[in-house]
């Protein structure tokens, strides 16, 4: 398997998800037993993805590339873009040990959980059958 450090604007657009959503003010994740905001803390997470994302790519190929300072730039998709974004993104910063618990796995795993509740059908698929 190849991996590579995604694009800030690849970052970014999974972020806007968050930030653009209803109710978004209260769209948040825990971690280390605190409730995390998305919207207070965009530029912070963003950084806290990169890094992840380095770390995969420096494990992978046994380099010490330090990551460079994340811009967020936002950028609008459609939810079902946003799942397949936060795949990607897993793909590429699943590479060192420390992965399976970390913040940036528990980031990506609660915005692509809100972004299948905004694929269209989502709410009105039967619940239970």
């Amino acid at each position: 398997m190849s991996a590579y450090v995604v694009s800030d604007k690849h970052i970014s657009a999974i972020l806007t998800s968050v930030k653009d959503r209803a109710y978004n003010e209260s769209k948040s994740y825990y971690w280390n037993h605190e409730r995390i905001y998305f919207v207070e803390h965009l530029k912070e997470i963003g950084q806290k993805l990169l890094d992840e994302n380095y770390k995969s790519v420096n494990a992978r190929y046994n380099k010490d590339n330090k990551p460079h300072t994340f811009r967020f730039l936002p950028v609008k998709m459609e939810p079902i873009e946003v799942v397949r974004l936060c795949h990607a993104y897993n793909y590429q910063a699943c590479e060192h040990d420390g992965w399976e618990t970390s913040e940036a796995k528990e980031i990506s795993r609660q915005i692509e959980h809100y972004a299948i509740k905004d694929v269209p059908g989502y709410q009105e698929a039967p619940w239970g059958i």
